[in-house]
């Protein structure tokens, strides 16, 4: 198992679903798409009208990444938050 991490600067787009403010996250990795869902919370979205967010992203690769999932959020920054994303297998 190979465990890396990397900084990537994503393009985000700021949805209202139901009431709630979601950003789709749209990543690239080993030429396949993935996509987070990201729940922001009212101060936060307050605080970044920004459309470009940097990620910490901690990547578990053993596999070829068919479906990524958020398994943890961790707000570090103002405009940076630490995703550790895995791979869910079928």
């Amino acid at each position: 198992m190979i465990e890396q991490e990397i900084q990537l600067t994503i393009t985000a787009m700021m949805v209202m679903l139901q009431g709630q403010h979601f950003i789709f996250i749209f990543i690239v990795f080993r030429g396949v798409i993935g996509r987070l869902i990201y729940k922001l919370d009212l101060e936060n979205i307050a605080s970044s009208r920004i459309n470009k967010i940097t990620f910490s992203i901690r990547l578990i690769c053993h596999v070829p990444v068919e479906t990524i999932q958020t398994s943890g959020v961790e707000k570090t920054s103002r405009n940076r938050r630490a995703i550790t994303i895995r791979e869910i297998h079928r």
